[in-house]
């Protein structure tokens, strides 16, 4: 089950997002109660997992660490969704204004091109926060040090802070 879980878990949610934006789109649901939704059950289903299958028994999630933990989410994630915010808008000033190779694709495509693309460069900005040598290396690495004051590795926080064991 911990394979599964540690291997499956996260492409299981990432082709429901897609899926549910693909639904949302085409019977034209309110987007902002079906980000809601998701989210909710996105949290949810982190909880449960974290709960009943930690992936080290001393990570378990409990009411103490819960409660020590979220004061860093509560300081971090508003400013990451910020930020977020305001790519997002450069991005969608960038494309009314732009042509580009996926101006004529469907929602869909254009969804999963984009889902790739931010976690490639999720993945690096993370790699190079930890490795990254020199002026930009000391930079990224103030940035993201305080993903690392976490005391364990909750699934559950990961929806906030990307943190993955």
């Amino acid at each position: 089950m911990r394979k599964i879980i540690t291997y499956g878990l996260y492409p299981t949610l990432l082709l429901i997002v897609i899926a549910t934006i693909f639904l949302a789109i085409n019977f034209g649901s309110n987007y902002k109660i079906v980000y809601a939704a998701t989210t909710v059950f996105i949290v949810l289903t982190l909880i449960i997992v974290e709960t009943f299958f930690p992936l080290n028994k001393e990570w378990k999630m409990t009411k103490k660490s819960f409660w020590r933990d979220l004061k860093y989410i509560l300081i971090d994630a508003p400013i990451i969704a910020l930020t977020k915010t305001g790519l997002g808008l450069v991005a969608i000033w960038y494309s009314q204004n732009n042509v580009g190779y996926f101006t004529n694709s469907s929602i869909l495509i254009s969804t999963v091109v984009f889902l790739l693309v931010f976690e490639f460069f999720q993945y690096w900005y993370h790699r190079l926060s930890h490795t990254g040598n020199g002026k930009i290396g000391k930079f990224l690495w103030r940035v993201h040090v305080a993903h690392q004051l976490l005391f364990n590795c909750h699934s559950f926080f990961w929806v906030f802070r990307q943190k993955q064991y």
